[in-house]
């Protein structure tokens, strides 16, 4: 065999080597998926539902399935979150975002729903949350936020904050970490 036929096996090989990695990836990736994804009970998929039904949806699944693990920073904990989203709700674009008045967004789903997560490492946090949500309100038509208690914070006061923000129409749940 000359040089520019062993070249040539070679290069066989490779391609079909690369080609069957390619299958095994997609059918691990597949099982992966289906053993990680747990579908809520009763509920439709959000790819299909509209405006009300979607938030709902996507807010449940949240409040039934997401589990926070420890992390350093928030911004852990905002990847986390993106992370789960990203994996119930493939269909559904998120990403991180701004409002109008120059307020940074933690994650912003499909340009219309805002979704806020806190670390309550004190009291003050949940006072500066709240003025931000207030003035995001402005921006989005539907709103939830994420409050992450590491026991920091008195729970009669977080109880205060949810009914604050639940009066304002925005969506609140609480993950104990």
């Amino acid at each position: 065999m000359d040089e520019i036929q062993v070249i040539s096996l070679l290069l066989i090989v490779m391609c079909c080597s690369l080609f069957l990695i390619t299958i095994l990836y997609r059918k691990v990736k597949r099982v992966n998926e289906q053993e990680t994804h747990i579908p809520l009970q009763h509920s439709a998929s959000p790819d299909v539902l509209d405006g009300e039904d979607k938030f709902e949806t996507i807010v449940k699944t949240i409040e039934q399935e997401f589990r926070p693990t420890a992390f350093t920073s928030e911004d852990d904990g905002e990847k986390q979150l993106l992370s789960f989203l990203s994996s119930r709700f493939p269909a559904i674009i998120s990403s991180r975002g701004h409002a109008r008045s120059g307020l940074k967004i933690d994650l912003v789903l499909e340009g219309t729903y805002a979704v806020e997560l806190a670390v309550l490492t004190n009291e003050g946090r949940l006072f500066s949350l709240l003025d931000e949500v207030v003035q995001s309100l402005q921006d989005f038509s539907k709103m939830v936020v994420i409050l992450v208690d590491i026991d920091q914070v008195p729970f009669q006061k977080i109880q205060e904050y949810v009914q604050e923000f639940e009066k304002r129409g925005v969506k609140t749940i609480v993950k104990k970490v």
